[in-house]
């Protein structure tokens, strides 16, 4: 701030009028001004007052009343509860071919029952109201579920969790044509599904699996663990886990494709090809077959594979920093590869600095390095 020293500034009688009659009309409108200023301050008050009113009606309608309205009519269930809502579809009246679900903040657990009739429960921790609850319909003989009809910006803010619960009959858990299951947060759980193609993912989630069959089976997760205790794919089964561990068990698939960043991945079953990449988290597979095909990397992370004791392969082994160890007994071709029984199948096993292991599943092998 500069201050003016009247001593040293001789007044000027038309500037000095000016000022006085400035500042009695922009800063003093009570004396008969216009007041600028005044216009600008009450537009101002007037806009974040609106801003507010339109923040608290938003709100109070997201959350019945302010959960006023909750309280009331279930005070307990408000509190600590949660409260339920159930919906049927009867296929004996609309019949299906398979299922989508997607879902964003909650678990899923899909279960196989008997009789005819669907059921899909909802359950949240607050009273949903009609944008809330969560959307079914049929399109092409496909009964689709979404979160809700109107995912609001404050829904999203607010990450309300709904779990949802699907009571699938068997008739129809059995015989899918397509089933897909996705949500951002929260496990999903599945047994016994069957479909031509399947495709069940999660952001953050677990996913909890088991007993499935299909032609083309993907499952994945960016962030959760992967268990999978048993499925057939008769085409292809991708398993994708950029930083959780996955424990897959009790496979059979024509290929398989395992595709991991950081997460650790452990795999028993059978394959005619296998593909696999990692960046630093290990690879572990066990075959009881012996495939034709199999192509393992990763950047600094270990490699082991273990196949039959009879199995005929050649492989290439190549570790830039690790070790590697065969435990095969192996020719050695003049191109570096090593030829194992008839040299059937083809493997390429390649780390930067992880140790790479080749051996037979029954671990009767001696391993040479």
């Amino acid at each position: 701030m500069v201050y003016l020293e009247r001593k040293n500034l001789p007044e000027d009688p038309v500037r000095s009028g000016l000022l006085r009659r400035f500042f009695a009309r922009e800063l003093c409108p009570a004396k008969g001004g216009t007041g600028m200023k005044k216009w600008i301050c009450t537009g101002i008050a007037c806009l974040l007052v609106a801003v507010f009113l339109g923040g608290t009606v938003l709100i109070g309608q997201n959350t019945g009343s302010f959960g006023l309205q909750a309280l009331q009519e279930g005070g307990r269930e408000a509190r600590g509860g949660y409260f339920t809502y159930v919906y049927t579809w009867d296929l004996e009246e609309s019949e299906l071919e398979g299922l989508h679900i997607d879902w964003v903040y909650g678990p899923v657990e899909i279960e196989i029952t008997e009789g005819t009739v669907l059921r899909l429960t909802e359950r949240a921790s607050r009273e949903l109201d009609t944008q809330s609850k969560l959307s079914y319909s049929s399109s092409g003989d496909i009964l689709e579920v979404k979160w809700g009809a109107g995912l609001t910006l404050l829904g999203r803010l607010d990450s309300m969790e709904k779990h949802l619960t699907v009571e699938l009959p068997r008739v129809l858990a059995e015989n899918m044509t397509e089933c897909t299951c996705q949500n951002v947060s929260g496990n999903i759980r599945a047994q016994g599904l069957r479909a031509e193609e399947m495709r069940i993912a999660s952001t953050s989630g677990d996913l909890l699996l088991g007993d499935l069959s299909a032609e083309t089976g993907s499952f994945s997760s960016a962030s959760g663990d992967i268990s999978l205790d048993g499925a057939t794919c008769t085409e292809e089964l991708l398993l994708s886990d950029p930083s959780g561990a996955m424990e897959v068990e009790r496979i059979t698939a024509r290929k398989l494709t395992l595709k991991t960043v950081t997460g650790s991945a452990r795999f028993d079953g059978r394959a005619a090809v296998v593909q696999g990449s990692s960046v630093s988290g290990d690879l572990s597979l066990t075959l009881a077959n012996s495939p034709d095909q199999v192509q393992l990397e990763n950047v600094s992370g270990g490699l082991e594979l273990l196949v039959p004791q009879n199995a005929g392969f050649t492989a290439r082994l190549t570790a830039v920093s690790g070790k590697t160890a065969l435990g095969f007994p192996a020719q050695t071709l003049p191109d570096d590869t090593l030829r194992v029984g008839s040299g059937a199948g083809a493997f390429t096993l390649t780390t930067g600095s992880g140790a790479i292991r080749l051996g037979p599943s029954d671990a009767s092998g001696a391993y040479t390095e």
